[in-house]
């Protein structure tokens, strides 16, 4: 049972002080909620019944109990708030059975703390090659944290994903789930938070334009290094169409600097060319080139009717430091007859950041406690293709997939569990597949309890665990 230091609950008696403990241990359930406040309610109304039976107050007395009254309220406030953010965290990120996980994990209290903000490891678990890491995050001297809080730039292992999964705007606190991937050795275990972004601010604006004057009848085009280009995106019926190949429409673009127009309020936005080339309008924007920026989108507005880009993609000319690892410019390509374009205005859709928060968070990390895992018998997938090597932890079945062909299979896994019932853990409307070509394979869902499984079925092929 956890010591607890009298101050400032120096009034209360060792009996109260010993009902307060074992709230500390315990979960915060309905039950146990209601618990709490049938108690205080008691001790209210016993304290008021006292005050009319005596003719002289115990005033005292009296302060012992709204001191009762002060610390259930306070173990409420502060002696759960942290452990049932964590606890609808892990289900949040786990399923409704992630409590069970949070029991396995283990506990932490690594802090680290910059530019005014605090960054705590609470628990962690590993999980085959993968480790998981709940930590807290919370601002103490303004609002730079909110929900939609992306952690930018972090290290870990050889890199996974950490996520905002639950955010209090009470106290400022943000939870985030780290899961990194381990294939090599690791001296170091610890986790290094650099940078997050939050309070996402979107926008889109109506631009009409003189397109008699901005479209160059002689453009110059230049060839797009494959190192310059990164990303981009394409409608393959609307190339299909044009008999266009994506790669090869992307191995030029237009030259820059040729306009200068502004698409946004803040001149930020800039229409750098525009020219027809094969029957298609390019439009070459430049977009800020900087981590508080991190999307563009042009569209055509024709009197109501949209007329989205059928292609686009990205160029570099280094006039930057190469900070974000994107390119100056974007190059949007429509599908638009001269005469419609007269009539259309360019609709330019933006979402940026507000809070763009650079530091450093370092925390040491041991290796964590792994979850247990049942080896399962190989199964035959397909005539072609074996899953062999299978292991399932609750949270994830992996093996090792062979084959003489190269085959995409859809995925359906099925538990039947030790009272009858079942459970699916991943259905064939959440369209997972295993790639045949692919040797190396992890299946992951909703946490559920080794103890709970009789047997799994995956695509019907039957695999029980033993006792």
């Amino acid at each position: 049972m956890k010591h607890i230091d009298k101050e400032p609950f120096e009034s209360l008696s060792e009996e109260q002080l010993k009902e307060i403990e074992q709230f500390i241990e315990e979960p915060l359930t309905d039950e146990r909620l209601m618990t709490i406040k049938n108690r205080v309610k008691r001790e209210i109304e016993n304290e008021n019944n006292e005050k009319e039976e005596k003719v002289v107050p115990m005033k005292k007395r009296g302060n012992k109990r709204y001191m009762w009254v002060a610390a259930a309220s306070l173990m409420l406030l502060v002696g759960f708030g942290m452990r049932d953010e964590i606890k609808i965290a892990y289900q949040r990120a786990f399923g409704i059975e992630g409590e069970q996980l949070l029991k396995q994990a283990d506990s932490l209290d690594e802090v680290a703390e910059d530019q005014g903000l605090r960054l705590t490891a609470k628990n962690s678990f590993k999980d085959g090659d993968t480790t998981y890491v709940m930590m807290t995050l919370q601002d103490l001297e303004g609002d730079r944290l909110a929900k939609d809080t992306q952690i930018d730039a972090w290290e870990m292992l050889n890199g996974g994903n950490t996520r905002v999964v639950d955010y209090n705007e009470k106290t400022k606190t943000a939870v985030l789930l780290t899961s990194a991937i381990s294939w090599k050795e690791h001296e170091n275990q610890g986790f290094l938070l650099r940078r997050f972004k939050s309070h996402e601010q979107e926008s889109t604006n109506q631009v009409a334009l003189n397109w008699d004057k901005l479209i160059q009848p002689q453009p110059e085009w230049e060839k797009l290094k494959v190192s310059d280009g990164i990303g981009g995106g394409y409608r393959s019926e609307a190339l299909d169409a044009h008999k266009l190949d994506f790669d090869e429409l992307a191995s030029q673009n237009l030259k820059p600097g040729v306009l200068n127009q502004p698409l946004d309020e803040t001149e930020q936005i800039i229409l750098e060319n525009a020219a027809y080339k094969d029957g298609l309008l390019h439009l070459l924007v430049r977009y800020p080139n900087d981590f508080q920026h991190d999307y563009l989108d042009v569209s055509l507005n024709n009197e109501g009717k949209v007329i989205e880009n059928i292609a686009s993609f990205n160029a570099g000319r280094g006039t930057h430091r190469d900070e974000t690892g994107r390119t100056d410019f974007i190059e949007f390509v429509f599908d638009v007859k001269e005469d419609t374009l007269k009539k259309a205005q360019l609709s330019v859709e933006t979402r940026s950041m507000k809070e763009v928060v650079e530091g450093n968070w370092a925390i040491r990390l041991a290796e964590p406690t792994a979850l247990k895992k049942q080896e399962l018998s190989d199964v035959a997938l397909t005539s072609h293709t074996q899953f062999t090597k299978l292991s399932f932890s609750g949270l994830s079945l992996t093996g090792m997939l062979t084959s003489d062909t190269a085959e995409e299979i859809p995925v359906e896994l099925i538990a039947v569990l030790k009272d009858g019932s079942k459970k699916t853990l991943i259905a064939e409307e959440d369209q997972v597949v295993l790639n045949s070509e692919d040797a190396d394979q992890s299946l992951m869902f909703n946490y559920i309890s080794l103890e709970e499984v009789q047997t799994l079925y995956l695509n019907g092929k039957e695999l029980p665990l033993s006792d």
